[in-house]
């Protein structure tokens, strides 16, 4: 069987390095003569194999490294990345709608301060607003079943597509996370009471820790390769 030069283990070196010495010490002084330029000949061979052997080493080492930064850019361009950016969206949706919550009802406590219940109950100021609220509450519940939901389901697709790309710490939010999306479905569908789904739903608050997890994960492979390093 032929052996190449680069599959040659650095123990077959020391060994070849021994086996001269031992060689050279056997023979009787009369025949330890050997010719300088044999000498450098020899080592020169061992010296150019040991440096292919190192070479060898260090471009398996590359290799192995290599194949760490594609797959951590997988995991940041196919999983966290487009998982975030969702994530983000939602949130910032759900910010604009407790502001406006929160700002209708310092307004509405202004509004109806000081009014009688006469005034209140002839109020075109009173009926103006409910109609507002009204239209507000259907346009949120709206943006829930036809955005909100859809876009945590894409989430969940994405998840379960590229599952072999989610490390441990993010895969033990699964089961939680589509709990979630599967508790609203039904919720959407009138399945369930709205007394039922307040006990069984996991809020977004619960599932904090999950989108946490997700930013952090991302933050923490895309350091890993702008360094260009994947330890």
């Amino acid at each position: 069987m032929k052996l190449g030069i680069l599959s040659i283990p650095g123990s077959l070196l020391l060994n070849c390095i021994v086996l001269v010495s031992f060689s050279y010490a056997s023979v009787s002084d009369s025949e330890k003569f050997i010719p300088s330029g044999i000498i450098q000949a020899g080592f020169s061979i061992l010296g150019i194999l040991f440096s292919c052997y190192l070479g060898y080493r260090y471009g398996l080492k590359k290799s192995e490294q290599q194949k760490r930064i594609e797959f951590i850019e997988k995991q940041v361009c196919e999983l966290y990345s487009p998982m975030v950016g969702i994530y983000k969206d939602l949130h910032a949706k759900s910010k604009i709608v407790n502001k406006i919550n929160n700002i209708s009802d310092g307004e509405w406590r202004k509004l109806v301060k000081d009014m009688s219940p006469e005034v209140f109950r002839n109020s075109t100021d009173v009926t103006n607003w409910r109609e507002k609220r009204d239209i507000g509450i259907e346009y949120n519940n709206n943006q829930l079943r036809n955005y909100i939901i859809p876009a945590y389901k894409k989430m969940q697709d994405i998840l379960h597509n590229k599952i072999w790309l989610a490390e441990p710490d993010t895969l033990k939010w699964f089961e939680t996370f589509n709990h979630f999306i599967d508790i609203w479905d039904r919720y959407l569908a009138d399945y369930l009471q709205p007394e039922v789904l307040e006990k069984v739903m996991v809020s977004e608050i619960e599932l904090q820790s999950f989108f946490e997890e997700l930013e952090n994960r991302l933050n923490f492979l895309r350091d890993k390769l702008k360094r260009g390093r994947p330890d």
